[in-house]
Formats: structure tokens, C-alpha cells, sequence
């Protein structure tokens, strides 16, 4: 990569060159995926006669990012072009926080923490491991690290639980305070399905709710949510925040009688409750003021778990909670959980990733086709998660 040109003509060549390349970088990209995303792209790259070149060619690359977290296997696509582009020397910046993509496509890296540059160096120099100290500014077990406390009372139960709509069969288990459970499965295996029906978004067809011993009747969200009950959805923009909402609102909305007065909203006390747990998560953001939509990922979710906290929840319902947010933030968000865990609270923790569910989770149960086809304790392998999310043992298949 070179200097910036500063010659009138090469601005103008820049441009150019720019204004031909995107929109064929782009397209290659976009067309394949469903049209909605398409309509974006053209509406993004039509915009690149009235902005300068770089500036058309960063709006581009925002595209690209909505377009890879939409769907995965666009990233097959976009690392040929990236290695399409290098074979023409060009230079190429790829911002990610994601391991598998940096070894995949990059040759160099450098590390931002907090604003500032902590490590650049080639990739093939650096562990995976001492990459990740470099991001969070701490050794990898240590983002893990949580005290395991001896569970308490049960406090949510779950007896033969069944929907016919998501295919849920005779679900039985039981969450204790203080206690994180863990729960794997392949992707359709019914965890999101489980929480769904749990939190009262999905009609349950036969079986029972307890909530410290006694039957619960939920039959929307609003009876879970008064029950105690918290959902942290894994798709957080569309059903876990307003995403055009200040941050004090997000916060405050699933408990604004709290914050009420006579039918009118005390807007000081919301910004007040709002400013308070966003100091106690950690929260990075200018203000209350500020909008959702304009967090990261990480900061998101804080602000997800903030509103539950103000509505002082006992049940959380944790649905891949580390989906899209980087290390450091996953990290925090573990040690969230662990806080709320000590403080008496009972935790479902739905998740994809393994490696997570054996560091966190205090025991693990496993779900295939609808049913919960085991549980594990905290030390076990993913080889035995495996086995029991794809095989179901002969005495469990014969119950049914």
C-alpha cells in the first residue's frame, strides 16, 4: 500500500479506479444472496457518483460485513476475491476477531485493544493463544476462569414438555440457583425452540412449568417475564433490543412501571438506572443517550442483560450468547454470567460452541431432535457432547 497521492490527476485516477473496481467486488458478492440484501448493495453502490472514491469503497466493504454475517458461506466467496485482489498487488485490510478467518487469509496482523495498537507482527510468528492474550490483555484459561459454587434449590422445572409446532418431545429438567446449565446440539436439534416455549413465545401442547415448586402458568412472554423469567435471544438486533432506541430506553422497557409516575415517565430516573448498570456491565458508549443500533456487539448484549437486570430477573435463558461479539467482550460476558450465577440467579446457557460450554457451563445437557438425549458433567469431552447429539442411546430411543 502506498502513499496517499496528492497530485489532482492521481485523486481523480484514484476515483476512477475505485468507481470500476467496487461495484464489481460487490456484485460478485451480492447476487447470489436473496434479493432484499442485493436491493442494499445497489442502493449503496448507485450512491458512489456523489461520494468520492475511497468513501464509495468503504460503504462497499460495509455491505460485504452485513452480507458475511448474514450468511457464512458468502465468506468462501469473499476470500477468493481477497486473494484475487492480492494476486494483483493490491494491499488489503480484513477486519475481523474471528481465529479461523485470520489464518485463513492473512499474512500479517495487528492487534487494536482499547483504541490503541498492542502487537502487529506475521502471522505465521504468533499462537493462537498469544494472539488472543494480545486482544484481551489477559491468558486465555483466564477468560474462562469462574468459581464453580454447589448448586442451590431448584428454582425453574420443566416436566415432559412438548410442542408439536417445533417438534420439542417430552422435555424434563431443571435449573438450580447458582447454577449454570449448559446445553449443546446440532443446529435444528430444538435448544432455540426449548427457550422459545420456556419463555412463552411458543403455545407448549402438554407438560408442565414449576417455578420454585409451583406450577406457572405461561402462556405469553409477559407471564414468563412476570414469573421472573429472562430470554437473551441469539439474534439480539431484531428481537433483543430497539435498535433505534437510546440506550436508557432499551434498558428500562421490559420494566417501565419501575420509572413511572402517575402514566408519565420519569426520564431522570431512566437515564439515572440506565447510566448506573451500564457502569456496573462495563458498558462502552458516549451516553444513555445514545442509540442501540450504534454499539458494538459486545455492548449490545450488555445492554440486553442490563434490561433484565433492572426487571430483576432470577431466570436467564441464555441463547449463543458469545454469537458475533469478539473475544474481550465474550469474555466479560462469561464473567457476567459468573456474577449472576453467584448472586442466586439459574442459567440456561444454549450454545454452539464447545469449547465454551466445557469451560463455563457446571453440567451439560444435550439435545437431538427435539428431545434431550443426555447429560454430562462439567468434565467431559466434546467427543461424548457429540456422541449424544448425534446417536441417541438404545434406551432412550426405546422409550419413546
Amino acid at each position: 500500500m502506498g502513499g496517499r497521492p496528492t497530485c489532482r490527476h492521481a485523486v481523480a485516477h484514484q476515483q476512477a479506479v475505485f468507481r470500476t473496481l467496487i461495484p464489481t467486488f460487490v456484485h460478485r458478492i451480492a447476487r447470489p444472496l436473496q434479493p432484499a440484501l442485493a436491493k442494499v448493495v445497489d442502493q449503496q453502490v448507485a450512491r458512489q457518483g456523489r461520494d468520492p472514491g475511497i468513501e464509495a469503497a468503504l460503504r462497499a466493504i460495509e455491505v460485504l460485513q452485513v452480507a458475511i454475517q448474514l450468511q457464512e458461506h458468502v465468506l468462501r466467496q469473499v476470500f477468493r476475491i481477497v486473494r484475487d485482489l492480492k494476486a494483483r498487488n493490491m494491499g488489503i485490510i480484513y477486519i475481523t476477531h474471528r481465529m479461523d478467518e485470520l489464518r485463513a487469509i492473512g499474512d500479517r496482523v495487528t492487534v487494536l485493544r482499547d483504541g490503541s495498537t498492542v502487537h502487529t507482527c506475521n502471522l505465521a510468528d504468533i499462537p493462537t493463544d498469544r494472539l488472543i492474550q494480545h486482544m484481551v490483555g489477559r491468558e486465555v484459561a483466564a477468560i474462562y476462569e469462574r468459581e464453580h459454587l454447589a448448586p442451590g434449590d431448584p428454582v425453574l422445572e420443566v416436566r415432559d414438555l412438548s410442542v408439536k409446532r417445533s417438534r420439542l418431545r417430552n422435555i424434563s429438567l431443571t435449573l438450580r440457583k447458582g447454577e449454570i446449565t449448559g446445553m449443546a446440539g446440532l443446529i435444528g436439534a430444538g435448544r432455540t425452540e426449548l427457550c422459545r416455549a420456556i419463555f412463552g413465545i411458543d403455545p407448549i401442547d402438554s407438560g408442565d412449568i414449576l417455578i420454585k415448586g409451583r406450577a406457572a402458568r405461561i402462556r405469553t412472554p409477559r407471564d414468563a417475564v412476570k414469573q421472573g423469567i429472562a430470554l437473551v435471544t441469539e439474534d439480539r438486533q431484531i428481537s433483543g433490543l430497539a435498535l433505534r432506541l437510546p440506550i436508557s430506553a432499551n434498558v428500562t422497557m421490559a420494566n417501565v412501571e419501575r420509572i413511572s409516575r402517575f402514566g408519565f415517565l420519569d426520564l431522570k430516573a431512566q437515564n439515572r438506572f440506565a447510566t448506573e448498570l451500564g457502569q456496573k456491565l462495563r458498558l462502552k458508549a458516549a451516553s444513555p443517550a445514545q442509540r442501540g443500533g450504534t454499539l458494538s456487539g459486545g455492548n449490545q448484549q450488555k445492554v440486553v442483560i442490563a434490561k433484565w437486570l433492572f426487571r430483576d430477573a432470577e431466570i436467564f435463558l441464555f441463547d449463543e450468547p458469545t454469537r458475533g461479539i469478539d473475544i474481550g467482550a465474550k469474555a466479560e460476558v462469561f464473567e457476567l454470567m459468573s456474577e449472576l450465577a453467584r448472586a442466586g440467579a439459574a442459567i440456561l446457557m444454549v450454545s454452539s460452541e464447545l469449547p465454551e460450554l466445557l469451560h463455563v457451563a457446571d453440567r451439560i445437557l444435550v439435545m437431538r431432535q427435539g428431545r434431550i438425549s443426555g447429560e454430562l458433567p462439567r468434565h467431559t469431552t466434546q467427543e461424548q457432547i457429540m456422541k449424544l447429539a448425534v446417536l441417541l442411546d438404545s434406551s432412550v430411543e426405546s422409550a419413546a
